[in-house]
């Protein structure tokens, strides 16, 4: 029999279900798991987490119940964006002071844990949470926002509508 405590945390990450989908999308890019560092990229996607104010469950879910949808918009997003550069500047007002500033990690593919990362962003898309969205990527810092925002929403289009 088993038994589940109340209010018990879904992991995310390091999840079989979520290592497989990563899998699978690397496979179809051609490129592999970044899955050194554990214990830094499992600290930034809790904080992403949090930070997107999307339970963990549903979240999970995605992975489960729209797990083509995902995988194409997760393959979409991230084929076209590593062929864009917007430089390493943050737009005027959003500038962030150096120890403040992430620290790069050389990759030759994504990081475990990538595909949370774009179910939060189909999460706010799939809801049509554009406000929502546009919001969150402000508070993670992403330089120019709003054109990643942009580019996410054409992706999404592209592939799922």
């Amino acid at each position: 029999m088993i038994f589940r405590r109340k209010n018990r945390e879904i992991e995310l990450f390091d999840n079989p279900i979520i290592n497989e989908f990563e899998k699978d999308v690397a496979d179809s890019l051609g490129v592999s798991v970044y899955s050194e560092n554990k214990s830094i990229l499992g600290n930034i996607l809790k904080k992403e987490i949090e930070q997107s104010k999307v339970e963990p469950k549903i979240l999970l879910d995605y992975f489960i119940n729209n797990s083509e949808q995902l995988k194409m918009f997760t393959i979409k997003a991230y084929s076209c964006g590593i062929k864009i550069d917007d430089g390493e500047e943050y737009p005027e007002g959003e500038e962030v002071p150096d120890s403040e500033k992430p620290k790069t990690i050389k990759t030759h593919g994504p990081g475990i844990g990538y595909g949370i990362t774009h179910a939060i962003y189909f999460h706010f898309l799939y809801h049509d949470l554009t406000n929502e969205l546009s919001e969150y990527l402000k508070i993670r810092r992403i330089p120019y926002s709003n054109r990643f925002y942009k580019r996410l929403t054409e992706y999404y289009n592209e592939t799922i509508k």
